[in-house]
């Protein structure tokens, strides 16, 4: 009897796996439950739109990220002359840089041993479209407010 011949990379590490715990003397265990990551939040499924958005706020949320995305409007810039201007380590910038990346909002380019990185505008641009559907709401909540006040002026 052959045994199957792996199609995916799931089932090339289960069977290396099994493979493994054979040589070893160790039964296969029964359940392929994973251990609960305790700390951490569960991870989300694909990147959609809603995933991308909210991954595009969370970095715009802070202000050292915003600084870093304002410095690369000027154009590609080494990780190190980023770095220079925060007092904080390499490895707290590289941090935010990985956020930044992650969202989609910067990529990252090698030249050798040099990193450098740049502005991807897309998901910004995705962001914007998103709360300009919601301008006219907020412009109707504003014009409201302002004819508030202007009863409240008059009235005094």
């Amino acid at each position: 009897m052959t045994e199957a011949v792996p199609r995916s990379a799931g089932e090339w590490r289960e069977l290396a796996r099994s493979r493994f715990l054979a040589s070893i003397g160790r039964p296969t265990p029964i359940s392929r439950r994973r251990a609960p990551r305790h700390g951490r939040p569960p991870r989300t499924g694909g990147k959609g739109p809603a995933v991308l958005l909210s991954a595009t706020f969370a970095a715009l949320a802070d202000p050292t990220r915003r600084a870093i995305l304002e410095r690369l409007t000027a154009g590609d810039v080494a990780v190190t002359e980023l770095a220079r201007p925060f007092r904080m380590s390499l490895p707290a910038v590289s941090k935010h840089l990985r956020v930044l990346e992650t969202a989609g909002l910067i990529a990252r380019d090698r030249e050798g041993r040099v990193h450098r990185m740049r502005l991807v505008a897309r998901p910004m641009k995705d962001a914007v479209e998103w709360m300009a559907a919601y301008a006219w709401f907020w412009d109707e909540q504003l014009q409201s407010l302002g004819r508030y006040l202007e009863s409240n002026q008059r009235e005094e």
